[in-house]
C-alpha cells in the first residue's frame, strides 16, 4: 500500500484521481497494530531490568542497522532539508528520534518513511510500562490511549493548523499522523488484540467460520480504503474537521486491521493458510527493508526517467518492483541477518 502511494507520482498508469484518493497510507497503521500484536506475544511479560534491557536491545538491533545503512545512502540521494543544519538533521536520523520533531522538515527528510520507524522506537520504549499487568487492565491502557487521541483532536481543532506543507509550524499531518503519542492507539490496540486473542486462541472453532470472517474483514478494509477519501472529505470546511478527517483518512482502518490479525492469528482459515506459504513469508521477511529503500529507489528513477520515457509505465513499474525485492533482499541478507545475530545472537527478532 505504502509503494503504490508513493510509486503513484512516478508511474503514469497509477497516477489517477482514484489511485491518488486511496488513503494507502494507512498500511503504517497496519504495521503498528501488528507489532503491538507480535511484541505481546512473543513477550507475554518483562520481569525486571534485564528482561526488559534484552527487549531493548533485541528491538535496536531489529530495526537501527538497515535504517543506518540505508540513512548513509539517503544522503547522496536526497536534498538537504529546508532550513534545517545538516549535522542536526543526521543525528535526529542517526538516533531514531526524527519522528518525535512534529516538523516536516525533521520527520519527511533524508529518508521520508523512516519516520514511522522513529515513531516505532517510541513503541519500544514504552512497551515495558504498557504491558505491566496486560492481563488485568488492558481495557484501562487501551481507554487511556484513546483519550490522548481525542485530547490531540481537541489541541488541533483549537490551533487552527495547516493541513501539511513544507512550513516551520506544526501542522495536522504531524500532530495526527506522526505524532508517537497519537499513533500509540494503534499500537495498544494491537496488545489488546493478542491479549485477547490468548484466551480463545485454543478453542475449536470452525475453519469455514473463520474463512468467512477473514474475508469479511478483508472486505471491510477494502471498502474502507475505497470510500474514505470522499466520505471525509467535507470536513475540511472546518478546522476540526480536518483534524478529524486526517485521523479518519490515516488511522480509522485500525479496528478493520486489528480484526483481520486477530482471525488470521489463529491460523485455521484459508487466508491465513495461504498467507504461510514460503514465498509470503519470505516477503514478509524483507518487507522491512522493502519499506526503506522503496522511497529511494523511486527517486533514483525519478531522476532518470527520460531514460524510460518509450517503455510503458507498467512495464517500468514492474522493473522497479523486482528491483527493490532484489536490493531489499541483499539489505536482508547482508545488513539485518547478521547485524541482529551480532548484536542480539539470543533475542526473537519477529
Amino acid at each position: 500500500m505504502v509503494v503504490v502511494s508513493h510509486a503513484a507520482a512516478y508511474f503514469h498508469f497509477l497516477n489517477t484521481p482514484f489511485i491518488l484518493n486511496l488513503p494507502l497510507g494507512q498500511g503504517v497503521s497496519f504495521f503498528f497494530v501488528l507489532s503491538g500484536f507480535i511484541l505481546t506475544y512473543n513477550y507475554p511479560k518483562l520481569s525486571g531490568r534485564t528482561e526488559i534491557l534484552r527487549f531493548w536491545r533485541a528491538r535496536f538491533a531489529r530495526i537501527w542497522p538497515a535504517h543506518a545503512v540505508i540513512l548513509f545512502i539517503c544522503l547522496f540521494v536526497f536534498p538537504p532539508a529546508w532550513g534545517v543544519p545538516p549535522i542536526v538533521n543526521i543525528a535526529a536520523h542517526a538516533l531514531l528520534v526524527h519522528g518525535w520533531i512534529l516538523r516536516d522538515r525533521f520527520f519527511f527528510s533524508i529518508n521520508p518513511p523512516s519516520w514511522s520507524i522513529s515513531t516505532e522506537l517510541a513503541f519500544y520504549l514504552l512497551f515495558p510500562i504498557l504491558l505491566w499487568e496486560q492481563k488485568k487492565n488492558w481495557w484501562a491502557k487501551l481507554l487511556l490511549a484513546a483519550l490522548v487521541v481525542v485530547g490531540f483532536v481537541w489541541f488541533g481543532a483549537g490551533a487552527q493548523l495547516p493541513d501539511s506543507g513544507k512550513c516551520s509550524g506544526l501542522t495536522v499531518k504531524g500532530l495526527m499522523y506522526i505524532n508517537p503519542l497519537v499513533r500509540v492507539f494503534e499500537f495498544v490496540l494491537g496488545m489488546t488484540c493478542a491479549t485477547l486473542w490468548a484466551k480463545i486462541k485454543d478453542k475449536q472453532i470452525s475453519p469455514k467460520l473463520l474463512t468467512v470472517l477473514e474475508v469479511g474483514c478483508i472486505t471491510l478494509i477494502v471498502a474502507y480504503v475505497a470510500n474514505i477519501f470522499n466520505l471525509v472529505e467535507p470536513l475540511k470546511a472546518s478546522a476540526p474537521g480536518r483534524v478529524v478527517r486526517c485521523w479518519l483518512l490515516y488511522e480509522g482502518n485500525c479496528f478493520g486491521f486489528a480484526a483481520l490479525i486477530f482471525v488470521c492469528a489463529l491460523q485455521k482459515g484459508f487466508v491465513s493458510r495461504l498467507l504461510s506459504n514460503r514465498i509470503c513469508v519470505w516477503l514478509g521477511e524483507i518487507s522491512y527493508s522493502i519499506y526503506l529503500i522503496h522511497m529511494m529507489l523511486l527517486v533514483l528513477y525519478g531522476r532518470n526517467i527520460h531514460f524510460a520515457a518509450a517503455i510503458n509505465s507498467p512495464i517500468m513499474f514492474a522493473g522497479y518492483g523486482i528491483a527493490l525485492i532484489g536490493a531489499a533482499h541483499l539489505t536482508y541478507t547482508f545488513v539485518e541477518k547478521p547485524m541482529r545475530k551480532w548484536l542480539a545472537p539470543s533475542a526473537t527478532f519477529s
